[in-house]
C-alpha cells in the first residue's frame, strides 16, 4: 500500500468503561500500581498531506480512539527517570483512507472498527519532553470490523489485513503526547501521569491528545 501521511485536529473523548491493565513493565505488580483512566485520540483521516483533493472527499471527523485503565509502579519516586504505564484498552476506529487508485484517480475507503489493544504511555522524565504512546492488538481478533469505499479492492483487502496493528488507522503505535507547561507530566524531577489532566494534539508535531480522566483509588 502506498504511504500514507496523517492528517488530523483534536478529539476529545468522554470517559466510556474500561478493562484492568493487561500487560504491563517488568516488575509490574498490579496490587502495587497506581492506575488512572485515560483517553487518547485523534481526528481526521489518513492520506496524502499536500492534497487539497483529500479535503474534499474525505471525512475530517472521522477518528481513531483508545480507552481504558493504564497502571504503572509510581513509588518510590525516581527522579529524572521516565515512568511506564501499561494497560489493556478498548479502540474504537471510524477513519478515512484518501488515496488514488489504479486509473490515478481520488478515491476514499472508510475503515470501521472495535478491537482491544494493549497500550503504552512513557512519560519522559525531561522537561518539556511530554509523552509517548504505543500500542498493539491484544490477543484475539478485533470485536468489528468493516471497510467500505470506491478505491482499488486491493487497498480495501489490505486494510481490513492491517487492522487492528498499530499502524493502521491513525497509527497509534508511535506518537508523541506533547506536554501540556499548565499541568506538566514532569514536575518537580518526577515523571508522572497527572489526575484530570488534558494534553492536547499540538499539529504538526502531534496529531495525538492524552486526557487522564481520573485516577483509580
Amino acid at each position: 500500500m502506498k504511504h500514507y501521511v496523517l492528517l488530523a485536529t483534536l478529539l476529545v473523548l468522554g470517559t466510556m468503561a474500561a478493562r484492568a491493565p493487561g500487560g504491563a513493565p517488568r516488575g509490574f505488580r498490579p496490587l502495587d500500581s497506581t492506575r488512572y483512566q485515560v483517553a487518547v485520540a485523534m481526528t481526521g483521516y489518513t492520506g496524502l498531506a499536500v492534497s487539497t483533493d483529500c479535503n474534499k472527499i474525505a471525512n475530517q471527523q472521522g477518528y481513531d480512539s483508545l480507552i481504558g485503565i493504564v497502571g504503572g509502579i509510581e513509588q518510590p519516586p525516581e527522579p529524572d527517570e521516565d515512568m511506564e504505564y501499561e494497560g489493556t484498552v478498548v479502540r474504537h476506529t471510524h477513519i478515512d483512507y484518501c488515496m488514488t487508485n489504479s486509473l490515478n484517480q481520488w478515491c476514499v475507503d472508510t475503515l470501521i472498527g472495535t478491537a482491544k489493544m494493549v497500550l503504552h504511555v512513557t512519560v519522559y522524565g525531561e522537561k518539556g519532553r511530554g509523552a509517548w504512546l504505543k500500542a498493539e492488538p491484544a490477543p484475539g481478533p478485533p470485536v468489528s470490523m468493516s471497510v467500505r469505499g470506491n478505491c482499488d479492492p486491493s487497498d480495501l483487502v489490505e486494510i481490513k489485513q492491517d487492522y487492528p496493528s498499530g499502524a493502521s488507522g491513525g497509527s497509534p503505535d508511535g506518537q508523541p503526547i506533547a506536554e501540556n507547561p499548565l499541568k506538566p507530566m514532569f514536575a518537580n524531577h518526577l515523571a508522572r501521569l497527572r489526575d484530570s489532566a488534558f494534553y492536547p494534539s499540538k499539529p504538526p508535531i502531534t496529531s495525538w491528545s492524552l486526557k487522564v480522566l481520573r485516577k483509580l483509588p
